[in-house]
């Protein structure tokens, strides 16, 4: 008896072993004449016979279908119009298995019970999709445990949930270190990124040179297949890549009023660590300069520093990623945390109080209020944004201030509703085109202030744009204080003043980020020339303050 169990046993294990699933392949004979024979389908789940598995017809439509039972695993096939080989299809390059050595066959991974796509016979995707065959060569890396994935804005395209999910779209391990898959796609343009692993934190860096907005593009206009060498241009190198020696400088200093070398950490994160950071820079002579030297593969390295307050505190750096071409042994010199240009952190300002404002005139107000969210908070960004309150006089403007603020610059945005939640309207605009603000990377542009001084500071935008405005004791209508001439201006301009000179008035040129380029105190004449030579291009802000009045002009253009 127990033999007799041991052999059930036995066969019981093996069935599950060799588990089958149900698996519907179709296809779609739109313009085709139907052979007399039927139509078939061929493969290595059935042996490759021509004659065996035929296809039924759905209905009426064009589709024709067959229900067969397959092993996990990855399975080559062919249709055919007929029953034997000669009728067989011609399958496209884009969709072949291997066409460059001789194996074009279709393809594709089974996992489960499913329903393959119903592709157009002789095609490469189903009616009125493309296909996007999107491969990575893992050559240069260790896989992960949790597998190869893309994410992109082609997913919900493509049949997923939805776009951008790390872990839903596995990329399958067809010959060597490649990893690929067919994704069927509305035409379009889509943005996607490798990811070895799951999560993010563990997608690639794309270097710039084949970046847009910091992703791969693929356009699926047409049918198109890409393969890249992961976190690279183009194919994998075939020789050793030559490693360097980089050393990364990083002036903590001004970012002293709130960074505390005691216990505070600084590291980078990049490709380099999978962004991942943990990277630790260190200061060993206590002069508040962080530094780490890596040996890294030479070409493109990206990075950003960051530091932490505690250990479940990150305070990224603004600005985008800082990318250097590696081709030696190299020294970069010391940076103040959160510049995107060489040089030391300038000298902390005293503490004042920093006011921001935003009028929401122009929008539909989000769940959850009105926030601002940027490098001023530790954690920064939207982990520690910081909700506005609407002005009693005004509930469309909504302002907050940083009491005793001390770093001498920062970079910030407006978020219409509470951050991350799926309502939430960040600020898009293009803020470095209008000169009141700096790229971020691939991600939209952050606004940028400048403390130049002790004094409080007030910044008033509308939200989305770089316009300001003026908030005041007895507010005077822009326009009917002072008029300015001619403007736009390639050379000088004239301030001339509406006021009833019986006293004094002050006077302020600033640029956008609050920075005072020209300024008069206890001026008494209707005329204020400005010194073209003095302005660069771009856009400027007039304030002119007496008598419990301001008001400021909202475009100073100088060409």
């Amino acid at each position: 008896m127990k033999k007799i169990y041991s052999f059930l046993l036995a066969i019981l294990i093996a069935g599950f072993a060799f588990a089958q699933n149900n698996v519907t392949v179709q296809v779609d004979m739109t313009g085709q004449t139907v052979d007399a024979a039927g139509v078939h389908v061929a493969g290595s789940f059935q042996g490759w016979d021509p004659a065996a598995t035929a296809l039924i017809q759905v209905g009426t439509t064009d589709i024709y279908e067959a229900t067969v039972n397959m092993a996990d695993g990855m399975i080559e096939y062919k249709f055919l119009n007929g029953d034997a080989w000669g009728t067989d299809e011609g399958v496209p390059t884009l969709s072949g298995i291997d066409p460059a050595n001789g194996n074009g066959n279709r393809w594709s991974f089974i996992s489960g019970d499913t329903a393959l796509p119903a592709i157009m016979f002789a095609g490469d995707a189903p009616m009125g999709k493309s296909a996007m065959r999107i491969a990575v060569d893992m050559s240069k890396d260790t896989v992960s445990a949790d597998g190869v994935h893309a994410a992109g804005n082609f997913q919900a395209s493509a049949g997923f949930a939805g776009d951008w999910d790390p872990a839903t779209s596995e990329l399958f391990n067809t010959k060597g270190a490649i990893y690929e898959r067919i994704f069927f796609v509305t035409p379009d343009t889509f943005a996607y990124k490798f990811v070895n692993g799951n999560a993010w934190g563990s997608d690639e860096g794309v270097p710039s040179a084949c970046a847009v907005n910091g992703n791969r593009e693929a356009n699926a206009m047409i049918d198109v297949a890409q393969i890249n060498c992961y976190a690279s241009c183009g194919p994998c190198p075939t020789a050793a890549i030559p490693t360097y020696d980089l050393t990364i400088n990083v002036d903590m200093n001004g970012s002293m009023c709130s960074f505390d070398p005691t216990t505070d950490t600084v590291d980078f994160a990049g490709p380099f660590n999978g962004w991942a950071g943990k990277s630790y820079l260190t200061d060993p002579d206590n002069d508040g300069i962080y530094s780490i030297t890596v040996n890294a593969d030479s070409g493109e390295f990206l990075f950003k520093t960051r530091w932490y307050k505690t250990s479940s505190s990150v305070n990224w750096e603004g600005g985008g990623d800082k990318i250097i071409q590696l081709a030696g042994d190299t020294a970069l010199p010391v940076r103040c945390f959160g510049a995107d240009v060489y040089g030391s952190c300038s000298t902390l300002q005293p503490p004042a109080d920093l006011t921001f404002r935003v009028d929401m005139s122009n929008e539909t107000l989000q769940a959850g209020g009105v926030f601002i969210m940027g490098d001023l908070t530790s954690p920064n960004w939207q982990d520690g944004a910081e909700q506005m309150t609407a002005r009693t006089d005004n509930p469309a403007i909504f302002e907050y201030t940083f009491v005793d603020f001390c770093p001498n610059n920062g970079q910030y945005k407006f978020v219409n509703g509470t951050p991350k939640a799926t309502s939430t309207q960040e600020e898009t605009y293009d803020f470095h085109v209008d000169s009141c603000g700096v790229l971020n990377g691939g991600f939209a542009d952050n606004r940028v202030f400048e403390r130049v001084d002790g004094n409080p500071v007030e910044l008033n935008f509308v939200f989305n744009t770089c316009n300001s405005f003026s908030v005041g004791v007895n507010e005077v209508a822009i326009g009917s204080a002072f008029s300015i001439y001619p403007n736009p201006t390639n050379s000088d301009a004239v301030i001339a003043l509406n006021y009833n000179l019986n006293s004094n008035y002050s006077i302020e040129v600033m640029d956008v980020t609050g920075k005072i380029i020209l300024s008069a105190i206890n001026y008494n004449d209707s005329r204020y020339s400005i010194d073209g030579d003095v302005l660069n291009s771009g856009l400027y802000l007039v304030k002119v303050t007496g008598n419990n009045t301001m008001a400021t002009i909202e475009k100073l253009i100088v060409k």
